[in-house]
């Protein structure tokens, strides 16, 4: 539904990494919770059955499987960046060599005093940590320009002394080669965020009416920003994919 890309590219930069990646997840990204411990497993979760995770108890806001690499989740909106922060200290302090911490928050947690609390203990500790900022441009009904007085969320990296940048979250090769940059730096100790910057093609909710909040035209012409169909045309120019095999892979 528009955000494919953010997906893909975190799942191709921690399978390609040479190090250890623990990552912590957001409600947005239930294909790699479901890469991480399991189809069978995160369904079962969701649905509140015995055959879940955690035999259902948790749902999908609270789950962790430390020996698949999936830190907490929590429902409070920035307070697993504070408990990933923690988890990059531990690591540190153990000597856990090659193992580093990719952090997944959305554009409303930025707006956290926990995210700030958290990137500036990370600066501080020179923490092995990589923060991964998937903006969608609205927080569940309040659009960026209304809870931020800048465009690029990774600026805020300055105020702790840490790099970042900014990418296109639509394009998922760009996504995975600034992933796995971001994660060789944090293996050197130096904490830093990307920020990937993409559409919530959907509402929030059912029933919820997003033309009352923000600017919609752009669902008029949903192929110019679809990661899935930018990335095709990528491959068929390539020569790597034709249409007769990108429809059969459907």
């Amino acid at each position: 539904m528009g955000q494919e890309a953010v997906n893909a590219g975190i799942l191709a930069a921690i399978k390609y990494s040479p190090y250890e990646v623990y990552r912590h997840c957001t409600h947005r990204q239930q294909p790699i919770i479901s890469k991480t411990i399991g189809d069978d497993p995160f369904l079962g979760e969701l649905m509140n059955k015995r055959t879940g995770l955690l035999h259902g108890t948790s749902g999908e806001y609270h789950l962790v499987s430390l020996k698949d690499k999936l830190l907490p989740m929590c429902g409070i909106l920035a307070a697993g960046l504070l408990s990933s922060t923690v988890y990059a200290w531990t690591m540190k302090q153990q000597g856990m060599k090659d193992a580093v911490v990719l952090c997944s928050i959305g554009d409303g947690a930025m707006s956290e005093g926990a995210a700030y609390e958290g990137m500036n203990l990370a600066a501080i500790l020179e923490l092995p940590i990589l923060y991964v900022i998937e903006n969608n441009g609205v927080a569940m009904t309040t659009p960026l320009e209304d809870e931020a007085p800048i465009d690029d969320l990774y600026l805020r990296a300055a105020a702790a002394g840490m790099k970042g940048c900014s990418v296109d979250g639509n394009d998922v090769e760009a996504v995975t080669e600034t992933l796995m940059e971001g994660l060789a730096l944090a293996a050197k100790n130096q904490p830093n965020v990307v920020e990937l910057k993409t559409w919530r093609w959907q509402v929030y909710y059912v029933g919820d009416d997003q033309k009352m909040y923000r600017e919609t035209s752009f669902l008029d012409n949903l192929d110019a920003i679809d990661p899935m169909k930018l990335y095709e045309k990528k491959l068929i120019e390539r020569g790597i994919a034709d249409e007769a095999f990108l429809k059969k892979a459907y």
